[in-house]
């Protein structure tokens, strides 16, 4: 019976747990205590592959969520989401039609959809050429920000680990998956639920990212693996590939350059537009640094079958051209 009546408010708090009906029923009751205009509200995902007003059955909605009417406006809560603000509406529910509950009758909406950069992953390196001459390694500080849907999965992540492992589990968010890297004093800026960004700090040697020929320093920018990047195995594959999210994916690295030293070869750089999105990185001097940046925003999560060699395609020439090298000489 409970796959379809809530629980109480009550037993929630005394089972300190409480699936979707549950959780948005004990924010409906704390918002109405309060004094606000708090409904539940029935809704289908975007699992469900039909609206409400297609197929009127209680199969077109697979989820609960409290709204709360407020000056004019409708702000979709969703209460298994802890780690959103308030104005964020979670990409599951994006577009989705909501049935909000208005006495004996119910009011139908459709969620806004948000902008891709609504959900970011946004990693910024600010280094420079340290170590003897003969051995020289990229050190510098690190900060990596996430907001939306990128700020949930990571914050979940984060809390789902024990706390002894939560420290690892921090260094390897700035390293990747790069065992040459050095990570210390990582620290939380920020991370409240209420807060629209969640900002992790620390301070990261790369042992690998620089090799010496002669008086010429070949320097690799793009210091950290990417989401979403791997090309799709189209061996065995008939049907469609979706993407996990629609989000935008940032990687920007500035490398101030060492007096003595000169740009001698600064990479063109690349831009692709696709159905899905775009995928771009560039390289540019500004004063006596060096800024190379990569994005990749994902628009449109899905890839026909037939566009999947040419998503692949897109993928290759964007990493080639991300992972190509400046070069710097020592005068």
């Amino acid at each position: 019976i409970l796959g379809h009546r809530p629980d109480t408010p009550a037993e929630v708090l005394r089972k300190r747990y409480g699936d979707c009906k549950g959780m948005s029923l004990l924010l409906r009751t704390l918002l109405k205590a309060q004094g606000f205009d708090a409904r539940l509200t029935d809704i289908g995902t975007i699992d469900i592959p039909y609206r409400m007003s297609e197929i009127a059955t209680l199969a077109s909605a697979n989820h609960m969520i409290c709204s709360l009417i407020y000056q004019g406006k409708t702000y979709y809560l969703d209460a298994t989401n802890e780690y959103i603000p308030l104005e964020f509406i979670p990409g599951s529910i994006q577009g989705r039609e909501a049935m909000i509950e208005n006495g004996e009758e119910c009011i139908v909406q459709t969620v806004p959809i948000l902008d891709s950069s609504a959900s970011t992953d946004s990693l910024y390196y600010t280094c420079t050429l340290s170590g003897e001459q003969t051995d020289r390694v990229l050190q510098g500080r690190a900060t990596r920000s996430w907001s939306g849907d990128m700020k949930e999965f990571f914050l979940t992540a984060y809390h789902k680990n024990d706390k002894s492992d939560r420290e690892e589990h921090l260094l390897r968010t700035l390293a990747g998956n790069n065992h040459n890297y050095q990570v210390g004093s990582v620290k939380w800026i920020q991370q409240e639920p209420q807060q629209q960004w969640a900002i992790l700090a620390g301070t990261v040697i790369n042992n690998s990212a620089v090799q010496i020929a002669d008086s010429e320093f070949y320097i690799e920018l793009d210091l950290h693996n990417d989401l979403f990047d791997q090309p799709i195995d189209t061996l065995k594959r008939i049907h469609d590939y979706e993407l996990p999210l629609r989000c935008r994916i940032v990687r920007h690295t500035e490398l101030e350059i060492p007096a003595g030293y000169t740009l001698v070869h600064c990479p063109k750089g690349i831009a692709i537009h696709a159905p899905q999105g775009t995928l771009h990185c560039s390289y540019n001097k500004q004063g006596e640094k060096i800024i190379f940046r990569k994005v990749m925003e994902i628009k449109e999560k899905l890839i026909h079958r037939n566009d999947i060699v040419a998503w692949n395609e897109n993928l290759r020439k964007w990493a080639d051209a991300c992972n190509e090298q400046i070069i710097l000489k020592k005068q």
